[in-house]
């Protein structure tokens, strides 16, 4: 087995960008949201005007600016899934 060429700088910091991207919707939805719910009686949306993975998103313009971009590909990954499952149904009756 080769050994895998280490990352780019660039691709290091889209990495990084990711896993905040994961860290803070994971602390919203499984620290934040329920504490609040709890100790204020009301739904998470009624209680914050903004979740806490768009203050982290504010905070940092590359990050939004990372964040917009994976949701673009996210997107176009999802229609060349579905149209590949489409086509391969088709295929198979």
């Amino acid at each position: 087995m080769t050994k895998a060429k280490p990352y780019t700088a660039a691709v290091r910091t889209f990495l990084d960008e990711l896993a905040t991207f994961f860290v803070a919707s994971e602390i919203e939805r499984d620290v934040l949201k329920p504490f609040l719910e709890k100790e204020m009686g009301k739904p998470y949306n009624e209680i914050v005007t903004e979740g806490y993975l768009a203050q982290v998103l504010r905070d940092n313009p590359e990050s939004e600016r990372a964040w917009k971009a994976l949701q673009r590909v996210i997107i176009k990954r999802r229609k060349g899934m579905l149209a590949a499952l489409e086509r391969e149904r088709n295929q198979h009756g």
